[in-house]
């Protein structure tokens, strides 16, 4: 009830659906693009320069490095070739930085060695940064943290099985509600930023309409429907000054 209220506060008009699509996704695609970049350098220096060779978490990060590689070329494709509509394909595109991301903190989570689990930095700055970095639907992103809390709590205990439960499971989901509860603030903030630029923009629109309509007004009688004596005789001084600069008579006007 509480979802479909906020949802319905913030609804926006069908005839902005598709702007407010588009700009959603562009935004999106465009934090993909730099996140991807840097992770790709910075992913590739840890591989190369921090981690032993022989460990798992080595080919972690090469891993991740190739992924957001593949990430930032896909980014460069949308954002050289804009599009008017959204499609599902940019929807799943949209959501996917989310899940690759979760996935991949999840499991270098659930490969560190801990007898009593605490979240490591890497699944806090994941679930936090998605939060906060992305514009994520209040549906969109349930469903992403829902999957990461999911995931957490199945793949733990295969990795990890002397862990104590209840530790880890409090702990995943009290920070997974709360990034929902940011993520759906942030969402919410830039819902309610698109409308109050529409409402102004329409309002612009209302008042140029308005100015050209009263500056037809000054210029008509309104008893005969033709231009009054100002306006003829800012036309007839127009003319004046057009056969001054070029040298010709009036007949040629």
């Amino acid at each position: 009830m509480f979802l479909s209220k906020l949802q319905l506060f913030h609804k926006i008009p069908l005839e902005y659906s598709e702007e407010f699509k588009v700009q959603k996704f562009e935004q999106n695609n465009f934090r993909i693009l730099i996140i991807s970049i840097f992770l790709v350098f910075e992913q590739a220096f840890y591989g190369l320069f921090v981690t032993p060779h022989d460990d798992i978490l080595h080919m972690i990060y090469f891993g991740t490095a190739f992924i957001m590689l593949i990430f930032s070329v896909i980014s460069l494709y949308f954002y050289y070739n804009k599009t008017d509509k959204i499609s599902l394909l940019h929807k799943l595109y949209e959501s996917s930085i989310g899940f690759c991301g979760l996935t991949i903190a999840i499991f270098r989570t659930a490969m560190a060695q801990n007898h009593v689990f605490n979240l490591p930095t890497v699944y806090v700055a994941v679930i936090y940064g998605l939060a906060v970095v992305f514009y994520y639907g209040y549906l969109q992103s349930f469903i992403i943290y829902f999957y990461g809390a999911l995931l957490l709590i199945i793949i733990l205990p295969v990795y990890q099985p002397t862990l104590q439960v209840s530790s880890y499971i409090a702990d995943a989901v009290s920070n997974i509600i709360i990034a929902w509860l940011v993520s759906m603030f942030i969402y919410r903030k830039f819902v309610r930023e698109f409308l109050a630029k529409k409402i102004i923009e329409n309002k612009n629109e209302k008042l140029e309409k308005i100015n050209k309509k009263l500056q037809k007004m000054s210029n008509i009688d309104t008893l005969t429907g033709i231009y009054n004596r100002g306006k003829i005789e800012e036309i007839l001084n127009s003319v004046y000054s057009e056969a001054q600069r070029y040298k010709k008579s009036f007949q040629s006007f």
